[in-house]
């Protein structure tokens, strides 16, 4: 069996909680976990799991029958994870957990914890569903959760969603519905930057002249020396070299900032790294809680930021190879002040493979309460 990736085990446990939410005005445990066990992952290699959650004439749950005119209400889930990452999680493996009231890893603490902290969504989600179904009319509802993280791999980071959420009234698609969600799992990372092209991305905007750059371009850019590192030596030197590089911009960018057009730069790369093309809403469940983030609350701190003339500036924490560079309002040793941080993770292990890896992550500031 495949490693467990909790992340995608959540990605399809979200969506069966959104299909609840539509089709039930709740979130049921038990319903939604024995759900998990007509899902084989092994139906993912080909094609998504499709299937009707409720389809029914009149109302969901909590409506009386007469109260409005009657209408035909259906949830529909589309669902495609990645089949090796969530096997034991899904299907028949996890319906031997399922009828012993267990569970893999850490997803019952998170479905407990989602399941606590659901208000928020769950609000929202309530009022949308029932604009349709009280509404004094006799329509035709498809509340569609289409879940496929593993498309939105393929647009080189443009598009964050895993989840989309679609509504269709009398045959016409609600644009004006359009809900996306980006899921995490206990994981503040908002983008795993390629290296150097990361890092000269980084310079670009913010506008840092960077006095080696030939040196790097010629080794680590397009066709240089050490783009594709093979021999121990020359994957040793390209580590040194990124690190060297790594230094040069967050030494560089030490200080800067306390303008507008830098704080305006720092919140583009928000928007970029978080939400997308598609301004995808965060959401984080972990062991304990659930965390959003948002894209109309971080515009609001924007606007609140420049009105205010408080301004983003750049600074270093940590020491040694745990380097971060901090973009922060204030005071850079209050975490709560943190926009969101870089850090890197350039080495190469005694097997001799190279990890290379530079991340965008949030800082606590842009967390929202939803």
């Amino acid at each position: 069996m495949a490693k467990l990736n909790e992340g995608d085990v959540i990605e399809g446990i979200f969506a069966l909680a959104l299909a609840e939410i539509f089709a039930y005005g709740d979130i049921d445990k038990t319903r939604l976990n024995r759900a998990r066990t007509k899902i084989e992952p092994e139906m993912f290699r080909d094609g998504r799991y499709d299937v009707v959650i409720r389809d029914t004439l009149g109302r969901g749950k909590g409506f009386k029958t007469n109260s409005f005119p009657p209408d035909i209400f259906i949830v529909k889930l589309i669902l495609r994870l990645k089949p090796k990452s969530v096997e034991g999680a899904y299907g028949k493996d996890y319906n031997v957990l399922f009828k012993k009231s267990k569970d893999i890893g850490n997803i019952d603490a998170k479905i407990n914890a989602m399941i606590k902290h659901a208000k928020g969504f769950k609000s929202k989600l309530l009022k949308i569903r029932d604009k349709y179904l009280k509404n004094n009319r006799a329509d035709k509802v498809t509340f569609e959760i289409f879940a496929d993280g593993i498309a939105g791999e393929t647009s080189g980071g443009k598009i964050k969603a895993d989840i989309d959420l679609r509504i269709f009234a009398n045959g016409k698609k609600q644009a004006d519905l359009h809900i996306p969600y980006s899921l995490k799992s206990g994981s503040k990372t908002l983008s795993n930057l390629s290296p150097y092209k990361g890092l000269m991305e980084m310079m670009d905007k913010f506008g840092l002249e960077y006095v080696h750059e030939e040196e790097f371009a010629g080794n680590l850019g397009p066709g240089g020396a050490l783009e594709r590192a093979k021999t121990p030596a020359q994957k040793k030197a390209k580590v040194q070299m990124l690190t060297d590089m790594y230094d040069g911009f967050i030494e560089g960018m030490e200080d800067e900032g306390n303008t507008a057009a830098f704080t305006k730069t720092a919140f583009q790369i928000i928007n970029e790294a978080a939400f997308g093309d598609d301004f995808a809403t965060v959401v984080d469940l972990d062991k304990s809680t659930v965390k959003y983030m948002d894209p109309k609350y971080t515009n609001e701190l924007l606007d609140a930021a420049l009105k205010n003339r408080r301004y983003a500036k750049a600074g270093i924490i940590g020491n040694g190879d745990n380097r971060k560079l901090a973009i922060y309002f204030d005071d850079i040793n209050k975490p709560e002040n943190h926009l969101f941080t870089y850090r890197k993770k350039f080495r190469v292990s005694g097997s001799g493979s190279m990890e290379l890896k530079l991340y965008v992550e949030a800082g606590k500031m842009i967390y929202s309460k939803y």
